[in-house]
């Protein structure tokens, strides 16, 4: 018999009639969340392609990592940084805490299998958790042979909720290795803004209710001094 997987539906809404052929994972948003791409088949033999974007997970940071191949069509020139294209075979890890202070480890290789309908993203996605500490350590190695050194590199302190591009330009010469950063604001930064910015209004109008009654204060002491001297008029 042949091995598959088997759908367990979770919601009532995302059943239907049709038969799934292929399943797979995209992150479709850029946002740090797996989406769901079904591939479906009708009782008229026409395949439908679906998308189910991933609404079931919030508030939790995410470490979204691309090693790139770092070729240029000809020479690099020195302003142009060569991107290149996804490649088969880095390998990434990272290194971080959680609240509690303990240690977390992860590792990832990038588009190990290529057949069999796998298709694998062309990145690594790492969920954190709801753990908004800085990622300690990334370690990317990309492949080799049996007679050259293992070429990796490390980044240090990198921010979760972000998307890390790697081009290991030139391929032999770790140290100049270039890292890209780009981030993703997630809920959990907006939440802890609009705290901060209600925060700060309400201590203005603290202040601003301290200072007026402050000033009446003195306008009556004043008026009280004047009525026992008033010659001070």
């Amino acid at each position: 018999n042949r091995r598959k997987f088997i759908l367990f539906w979770t919601s009532e809404e995302l059943i239907h009639d049709d038969d799934v052929e292929l399943v797979s994972f995209l992150d479709l948003q850029e946002n740090g969340k797996l989406d769901i791409i079904l591939t479906t088949k009708n009782s008229s033999n026409h395949y439908n392609i679906r998308w189910i974007l991933n609404t079931f997970v919030d508030n939790s940071c995410f470490l979204k990592i691309l090693v790139t191949s770092g070729l240029c069509s000809e020479t690099c020139p020195n302003e142009k940084v060569p991107y290149g294209t996804n490649q088969p075979g880095p390998f990434v890890c990272y290194e971080t805490s959680d609240v509690n202070g303990h240690l977390m480890k992860g590792c990832s290789a990038q588009l190990s299998q290529s057949s069999y309908f796998a298709l694998q993203m062309p990145y690594s996605i790492f969920g954190l958790g709801e753990t908004p500490n800085f990622v300690e350590t990334v370690i990317a190695s990309i492949p080799t042979n049996e007679n050259q050194p293992v070429r990796k590199s490390k980044w240090t302190q990198i921010v979760p909720d972000a998307q890390v591009v790697l081009i290991p330009y030139p391929p032999n010469d770790t140290a100049y290795w270039i890292g890209k950063l780009f981030y993703t604001p997630s809920n959990m930064v907006s939440s802890t803004l609009a705290a901060l910015a209600i925060l700060c209004a309400v201590l203005i109008v603290i202040i601003f209710i301290l200072h007026r009654k402050e000033v009446f204060e003195d306008l009556t002491d004043h008026e009280e001094y004047k009525r026992h001297w008033p010659e001070s008029r």
